[in-house]
């Protein structure tokens, strides 16, 4: 059971405050107030944020304005992995993990289809006839289309910082499911295990549709060579062919079709020890965007599977990082000498058997 903070805790809060010649403060938490800390803060002028308030703060704050799930009525991506499913952790003391915070987030994004046919003349005379068709995927919290090609202007790979590959990996899963799984109307229910967040779109269907039309038309945006009525036999004329360049008129691309999709999210937070973990998983596929409790965090790049946290810290550990004290976890900054040694045999015998 989590502890509640209580007043001792807000009356120190209070008397730093008054040595800054502060006289009203804000007090947050991941877990609970007391009655009597409720009662406290009331009469001292503090505002007091729990878990569940800073959670409402800080989807506020990320995506905008959330709605009230009841007034859902569009197009959803059906649920297909489920709460239980998404919380579990499968490691040697799972006692040792407790879920803080559980929130299934559903994320809107409009896929617009299009079409593009146009003609274009050369000064040969020769006719030219180009076309485009598909479906991008345009998020409507911040416009950004998630299924962009790739240009010579997309940085990739390693010269990515962490948050921007983790969100391109997102985009990539999400515009799968979008592609993949049929939307249907759904009822979205909020249960006693989890909150559910419905964000409300940042942007309008015309909108997304003039971004959807603008990027189009700079994908198809080229250069064509042609031979010139009058040919240059010369070295120079052979490899310097003249062009045209081809801008598709906005008229030219056909918006076949938009619609509005909620993607269901699963936004969980766990914590061990003084370690929290983040789990982020695509509802509609099971799907993982993000778990930071699957790995060991002692391997760095090596993304070893975690089999158990430490007892004491609650670091994810490995089998070559984590220590067994009788029915203990540990790792080896909490571990005894007589747990190192054990370990360090059970590493010899292990390189002896794969030889």
């Amino acid at each position: 059971m989590e502890r509640a903070v209580g007043v001792s805790e807000l009356r120190n809060f209070m008397n730093k405050l008054q040595d800054t010649g502060i006289m009203s403060g804000v007090f947050v938490t991941t877990s609970v107030f007391s009655s009597e800390a409720e009662q406290f803060a009331e009469s001292a002028g503090i505002e007091l944020w729990d878990r569940e308030k800073l959670l409402e703060k800080f989807y506020a704050f990320a995506i905008g304005r959330i709605v009230n799930p009841s007034l859902l009525h569009d197009l959803v991506l059906p649920v297909a992995y489920n709460f239980e499913s998404a919380s579990a952790v499968g490691i040697r003391n799972p006692h040792r993990v407790e879920l803080f915070s559980g929130v299934l987030f559903y994320h809107p994004y409009f896929i617009i289809k299009y079409r593009l046919r146009m003609v274009r003349r050369d000064p040969s005379g020769r006719m030219h006839k180009l076309g485009d068709e598909g479906s991008v995927i345009v998020d409507a919290l911040d416009g950004e289309i998630i299924n962009r090609e790739s240009g010579w202007g997309v940085v990739s790979g390693l010269f990515k910082g962490k948050e921007e590959r983790l969100e391109s990996k997102e985009d990539k899963l999400v515009a799968q499911d979008l592609l993949q799984i049929d939307a249907r109307k759904e009822s979205v229910l909020k249960t006693s295990d989890y909150d559910v967040k419905v964000a409300e779109p940042a942007l309008s269907d015309n909108e997304a549709a003039k971004m959807v039309r603008s990027y189009v038309i700079g994908k198809n945006t080229k250069s064509i060579s042609y031979e010139p009525k009058v040919r240059d036999d010369s070295l120079l004329g052979m490899l310097d062919k003249p062009s045209i360049k081809v801008v598709p008129r906005p008229g030219e691309v056909e918006i076949r079709g938009v619609k509005m999709v909620y993607v269901p999210k699963w936004d969980l937070q766990f914590e061990s020890g003084n370690t929290t973990f983040q789990r982020r998983i695509l509802a509609s596929s099971g799907r993982v965007i993000v778990d930071t409790l699957a790995n060991c965090r002692k391997c760095a790049l090596l993304h070893r599977t975690t089999i158990a946290v430490c007892d004491t810290c609650g670091v994810p550990l490995c089998e070559k990082h984590a220590y067994s004290e009788g029915e203990r976890w540990v790792c080896e900054e909490h571990a005894s000498e007589a747990a190192k040694e054990a370990g360090r045999e059970r590493g010899l015998f292990g390189r002896f058997l794969n030889k």
